[in-house]
């Protein structure tokens, strides 16, 4: 069905993209706003299909292909702000699209004297396309819906007549840093959560360029004073690396660039100051092709080669709207899987100049890991997914005010950040839960719940249920990390590993029994884990002090690469993993 939906005004479009009265490149931005408006009413073709079936409401809607294709036109004849605009203006138009479907089946539930207990706004897309396929939508092949400008989510019907939640629900979404957002957050700035000994007299943003998130640290005279976090823009692009490299395939590479590009601006012009000599970046390989520009086909397929793996020296000022004059430096991968966030860890901890069996463990979105076993590290990379960063979870959301991020072993009760009322759960919080669940048979050790929850799922607490699809994401995500660990130790033969350095919020928030418990980490390992923040982020403050790029180069050096991919050892304990 078609839906009228109404012009919608550079003001929302200009807020979308960050951009407000008192920005320097407001006048500019508003001229070029103006124009590309024009174009993108034009070409935008808003549909739904709205299918109610049993308890559940199927809604799939778009506002078409052109109004993408506009902006894609735009980054390739190198107009990348216009190209910004329209891209925002798409969304803007997708939200509108959203809230006259909301309205329509707010009527039509009334009609059937029905209410919506819940939305789930990241349903299994393929459910969805069966039952309510839409003319011109369809999937990639990373599981995202084509036209980018498309959405959709499941409703779960109610008896009651006086509920409606079907609307989108902020205070469960991780994009902390939306234009749209109405549910409140903690301040974003916080203190550094990271160990790296930085040299006194350095001053410097140094910035952690992650799958899932963005954080920045201004370092003045040796002293880490601001942290802030934002999540990846290029999460609307698919939620891993590699429906970012597919999205760059099928033509939106220079999209990828501009939208990284503009919420770096955005984070250091926040930071900086008079005496900021430097910006220090440490990033994933994917991460830093789709920044500079490089075509990403090589790291998506076998042998997964690096051409531009070297530590990379620029300008900031050369970026699209900057008008900071910084030099930058980008800390260089040793590899496809293991990047210069992975390199900036190693030299945080200093396993390249102490020979102690050591293990580095980055449980982000991909968990990678480094083993030094003599004058080796041994390196490796397993697709964890999005489970522990909150993403591929019902309730999930990220590290913040209200997020449940520790429960209680023997009653189950809760505690969230800040001690809020609870609006979601937490990578920590995931784990201690499972834990938990164990403890108490509410599911057994092939993850399967209880029979008095198996329909809806726990409720850990009020208005929060941990379903059974959800523990089937955690099993994925941990069998993945706990057999990469075992098969590094395998392959380099390692007899004992005197320490474990655990990086990442997750990591620092851990609680190492219920890691071990959970089969995240092997049972022996358990007393050996030592937490050190985002290692990524220390070792560029650390770099933005020494600028010791002879540390890096030994570092790249000294790694050997396990494609776990490739290792039938890796598969065998992946499925023995599997179970908790």
């Amino acid at each position: 069905m078609r839906f009228d939906i109404p012009e919608i005004s550079s003001d929302k479009v200009l807020a979308a993209v960050g951009c407000r009265e008192d920005s320097p490149v407001y006048a500019a931005l508003n001229a070029e706003c103006a124009q590309v408006l024009k174009r993108a009413q034009s070409l935008c073709t808003p549909q739904a299909k709205v299918v109610f079936e049993d308890k559940y409401c199927y809604v799939l809607m778009s506002v078409g292909g052109e109004i993408s294709n506009c902006s894609t036109d735009f980054f390739k004849a190198g107009e990348g702000t216009k190209g910004l605009l329209a891209n925002a203006a798409g969304d803007e138009y997708l939200f509108a699209l959203d809230k006259a479907v909301s309205e329509y089946i707010k009527k039509e539930c009334a009609k059937r004297s029905l209410g919506v207990s819940e939305r789930e706004d990241s349903p299994d897309m393929e459910r969805l396309l069966e039952k309510c396929a839409l003319d011109g939508v369809c999937l990639t092949g990373g599981g995202m819906l084509s036209p980018a400008k498309s959405m959709g989510y499941i409703l779960t019907l109610s008896d009651n007549a006086e509920i409606f939640k079907g609307q989108h629900d902020c205070s469960k979404c991780p994009c902390t840093d939306c234009p749209r957002r109405s549910a409140p957050f903690k301040d974003a700035q916080i203190l550094a959560d990271y160990s790296a000994p930085i040299p006194e007299g350095t001053n410097a943003i140094c910035i952690d360029i992650g799958t899932t998130t963005l954080v920045f640290s201004l370092i003045q005279n040796g002293k880490a004073t601001k942290t802030i976090s934002e999540v990846n823009p290029q999460r609307r692009f698919g939620a891993d690396v590699l429906s970012r490299i597919e999205a760059a395939q099928r033509g939106r590479g220079a999209e990828l660039k501009q939208a990284i590009e503009y919420r770096l601006i955005k984070g250091v012009r926040e930071l900086v100051q008079p005496e900021t000599e430097k910006i220090v970046i440490s990033a994933n390989t994917t991460m830093v092709y789709l920044m500079m520009g490089y075509d990403p086909a090589e790291l998506g397929k076998y042998p997964f080669t690096v051409s531009k793996g070297e530590t990379i020296h620029m300008d900031f000022d050369k970026m699209t709207l900057s008008d900071i004059k910084l030099p930058v430096t980008v800390i260089g991968a040793a590899s496809a899987f293991i990047g210069g966030d992975i390199v900036s860890g190693i030299y945080m901890t200093g396993m390249d100049e102490n020979e102690k069996t050591a293990l580095l463990a980055d449980l982000g979105t991909n968990g990678e890991m480094a083993l030094r076993v003599g004058d080796t590290i041994f390196t490796a990379s397993a697709a964890a997914g999005p489970a522990f960063e909150g993403g591929a979870i019902s309730c999930g959301c990220a590290s913040v005010a209200g997020a449940v991020c520790s429960v209680d072993r023997k009653s189950g009760a809760v505690r969230t950040i800040g001690g809020k009322n609870p609006i979601g759960i937490c990578g920590s919080g995931i784990a201690e839960l499972i834990a938990y669940m164990l403890d108490k048979g509410i599911i057994d050790k092939t993850g399967r719940l209880a029979d008095r929850y198996f329909e809806k799922g726990y409720p850990f607490a009020p208005g929060l249920f941990f379903t059974q699809k959800d523990i089937r994401a955690v099993q994925t995500a941990k069998a993945a990390v706990c057999a990469g660990i075992e098969t590094l130790v395998k392959r380099s033969g390692a007899k004992d590993i005197d320490t474990v350095y655990l990086a990442g919020g997750f990591g620092q928030a851990l609680d190492a029994s219920a890691a071990a418990k959970i089969g995240l980490i092997p049972e022996y390992l358990k007393d050996k884990l030592r937490p050190v923040g985002n290692s990524s982020l220390g070792g560029a403050a650390k770099y933005a002090g020494t600028g010791d790029d002879g540390a890096i180069d030994r570092i790249c050096t000294m790694t050997t690469e396990i494609i776990l991919g490739n290792d039938n050892y890796f598969t065998q304990k992946y499925v023995e993993n599997m179970n908790f």
